[in-house]
């Protein structure tokens, strides 16, 4: 039962988003305005960690076969892409994971210098 209300919770949330997205004078992703609501949710403690934990592991731990469905797709139907499709995607995906890779590092170096720093001072 718990598993069930934990998911609800879940759905609850894609389906504000996906009405509040309709709202919007702009296109955005309904899953990223997801994320924010849960985002807020959790740090203003109206969701407690707790509240979500196993369906979010459980999610987390099959994330992967997400992804095989996509692939398997593209791997199938590659003659409708062509060759040069697949070399600019491969290209793309090369450069888009490095840069991701580049943030995610800076990102950290950042953080943990501004906790030094916080640290330092309040120490």
């Amino acid at each position: 039962m718990k598993i069930i209300i934990q998911l609800l919770l879940f759905l609850i949330i894609a389906v504000v988003s996906n009405y509040a997205v309709t709202l919007f004078p702009f296109p955005f992703a309904a899953s990223i305005l997801a994320i924010i609501i849960l985002f807020v949710l959790l740090v203003t403690k109206i969701v407690k960690v707790a509240h979500i934990e196993k369906v979010a592991t459980f999610f987390l731990n099959h994330i992967s076969l997400l992804f095989i469905a996509p692939v398997v797709d593209i791997v199938n139907h590659y003659s409708y892409f062509g060759s040069v499709v697949i070399i600019k995607f491969i290209v793309a995906a090369s450069v888009a994971t490095i840069f991701t890779f580049l943030a995610t590092a800076y990102s950290v170096k950042l953080t943990l210098y501004l906790i030094n720093k916080r640290g330092q001072v309040d120490g």
